[in-house]
């Protein structure tokens, strides 16, 4: 637990995704997997949970994502030169509509740079500036400074009518670990300036009301919630009662 990133409630009121769920009394990150599935831990009237999410854009908003990866490379590298260390930072979303005319430069050079000397090795920070959410860690000193850049978002190829497929591979990531007992969401977490989501679409409908149908349909799932996410707000097809929860 002690190595669990904690997201204090005052930095969630402003984040994209977890202004959703500030019912949650304490939320940490607690890692990636190899599929890119973001791990939350959470903790919600001393009932334990998981959030797990996976943050993508849509394939023709590629070229739009790349731009604002060079953006936050170029920013890390006016950073990396006032460290002496080597650092990783996890990018884990950003939207792709800020507005960036807006976006104050200086200001979040200062803070990252506070921010990283001010770091023991071995301690991820949790990293909130307007849009921006990530994890900062330093893996040890050197005489020289160093920052991996790691984005984490995914290139959705998938149009808007299979929105069901990606939402599947969350599904796969719930089942390998069918031993937890807690409150499990599961959120796709959509960053395209043109939303997938279309609950005017009756081909996307459909398919979301099927896998909801599937979820309803296998008692022994360990799925509380699925939800989308996206810059038009949150979007759930599946929650189970408060009195299913208690059978689990």
């Amino acid at each position: 637990m002690s190595e669990l990133i904690v997201i204090p409630k005052f930095l969630r009121k402003s984040s994209p995704v977890f202004k959703y769920f500030m019912d949650i009394d304490d939320l940490a990150y607690d890692g990636i997997s190899g599929d890119g599935i973001i791990s939350f831990t959470t903790n919600e009237k001393s009932r334990k949970g998981k959030i797990l999410m996976i943050s993508m854009i849509q394939k023709q908003e590629a070229e739009i994502w790349q731009a604002y990866q060079e953006l936050m490379a170029d920013l890390l590298a006016a950073v990396e030169v006032k460290l002496h260390g080597i650092y990783r930072f996890e990018l884990l979303s950003m939207h792709m509509d800020e507005k960036m005319e807006k976006f104050q430069r200086d200001e979040f050079l200062k803070g990252m740079t506070e921010l990283a000397l001010g770091m023991a090795a071995g301690k991820p920070q949790f990293v909130q500036y307007c849009s921006i959410l990530g994890i900062l860690t330093k893996h040890e000193i050197e005489d020289y400074g160093k920052i991996s850049f790691r984005p984490r978002m995914q290139i959705l190829d998938y149009k808007a009518e299979e929105l069901d497929i990606p939402l599947e591979r969350l599904i796969k990531a719930n089942q390998t670990n069918q031993a937890f007992s807690g409150v499990k969401r599961l959120i796709f977490y959509d960053l395209s300036r043109q939303p997938l989501y279309d609950c005017q679409n009756e081909q996307q409908s459909g398919a979301l009301a099927r896998l909801g149908r599937k979820f309803d349909r296998d008692l022994s799932t360990t799925l509380t919630e699925v939800a989308i996410i996206d810059r038009n707000g949150q979007h759930t097809f599946f929650q189970k009662s408060q009195m299913e929860f208690e059978l689990f």
